[in-house]
């Protein structure tokens, strides 16, 4: 079927994963966050890009519990 093709396309899981942390930090990628975008593919990865792999690698991360919320920056210094 159509939509096994698509799962089945290497591609789609980094890109489903890109769109993903794109909208759980509600804003684009800012090239020094290379190495976060990284780290999350690679847990992502790890996980066969299955759905709960893909959101706990985004939810992990130090920066999306902060994104926003200037108290738990300040919180942090």
């Amino acid at each position: 079927t159509l939509g096994a093709a698509i799962r089945q396309h290497p591609k789609f899981g980094p890109c489903a994963m890109n769109k993903l942390l794109t909208y759980a930090l509600g804003r684009g990628f800012a090239h020094e966050e290379r190495c976060l975008i990284d780290s999350v593919r690679q847990v992502a990865e790890a996980g066969s890009y299955e759905p709960t792999a893909v959101i706990e690698a985004i939810v992990t991360p130090p920066i999306f519990p902060v994104r926003g919320d200037e108290s738990l920056v300040e919180a942090m210094e």
